[in-house]
């Protein structure tokens, strides 16, 4: 009988295995998130953070642009980040906009100290407002869970 050498049997190997075809799996989309901000830094900083953590990131950092970038993109945000001072309109009449053009999404509001007071407390008694200065992680946290309220999921972070 034959002696054959290693490599021969390597190759015999090979060749005898059945080839399993493999199928691409469609990952899901990532989360989109509409950050609205007049500060480009935070704008910035907010996005760096989010897209670390796995969400896709749209910013604007006026309404205008926001309701440009939103005309464009094929598919809506599932979260909207408003700052309530804008300076060519208000954070809330950006929603009532984008409302009527995307139909009803989450939001967060986020504020500094250009915000009024009594509009600041009325967000403040509803859960979905962020005062500035906050913590990065704080506005990660917040945007999960206004996503697991309106039914879609959080997001958590890769081991």
């Amino acid at each position: 009988m034959p002696r054959f050498s290693r490599l021969y049997w390597r190759i015999l190997r090979r060749r005898a295995s059945p080839k399993i075809p493999v199928t691409p799996v469609a990952s899901p989309r990532p989360p989109r998130v509409l950050l609205v901000d007049d500060a480009p830094s935070l704008c910035g900083v907010m996005r760096r953070h989010l897209e670390a953590r796995r969400y896709e990131v749209l910013c604007a950092t006026t309404a205008h642009e926001a309701l440009e970038v939103v005309s464009r993109e094929a598919e809506p945000p599932d979260v909207l980040v408003i700052d309530v001072g804008l300076p060519d309109m208000s954070g809330r009449e950006l929603v009532h906009r984008l409302a009527q053009q995307i139909g009803p999404t989450p939001v967060l509001y986020v504020s500094g100290a250009n915000a009024t007071p009594e509009l600041t407390a009325s967000l403040r008694a509803r859960a979905n407002f962020l005062g500035k200065p906050f913590q990065l992680e704080e506005l990660r946290l917040r945007v999960d869970a206004i996503r697991a309220e309106s039914g879609g999921g959080t997001i958590h972070e890769a081991s």
